[in-house]
């Protein structure tokens, strides 16, 4: 057993103590490197189950790949920024400016994530 290993046995005891389980067939890990490191091949098993890699994964509402670049946040920011200025443009003549403020703090702020 490596230390890997060891470490998710001992997270699977803790959530079995606490009358949680840990789901095997939807855990996933991300190794996070560097532009100049290179990746290294793991395999991280936990009950004779392999874990399967991701590279990229929503954390706390902001997208994230392994190498820890902004692309794919700002990629997702743009599409949705691109999208509430259209809505926002589209009924703009028929709405007064208080009516426009409420639509953009109500719709466009609080489609973040």
């Amino acid at each position: 057993m490596g230390p890997t290993e060891f470490q998710f046995e001992s997270l699977n005891e803790w959530f079995k103590a606490s009358r949680l389980s840990l789901n095997l067939d939807k855990s996933l890990f991300m190794q996070l490197t560097t532009r100049n490191s290179p990746q290294t091949d793991l395999d991280i098993r936990c009950a004779n189950k392999l874990i399967s890699r991701a590279y990229d994964t929503k954390f706390l509402g902001m997208y994230e790949d392994s190498a820890l670049f902004w692309k794919n946040l700002i990629e997702q920011i743009t599409d949705r920024l691109s999208a509430d200025c259209y809505t926002v443009r589209s009924v703009k003549p028929s709405m007064s400016q208080k009516t426009m403020k409420i639509v953009d703090c109500a719709y466009c702020h609080s489609n973040v994530n």
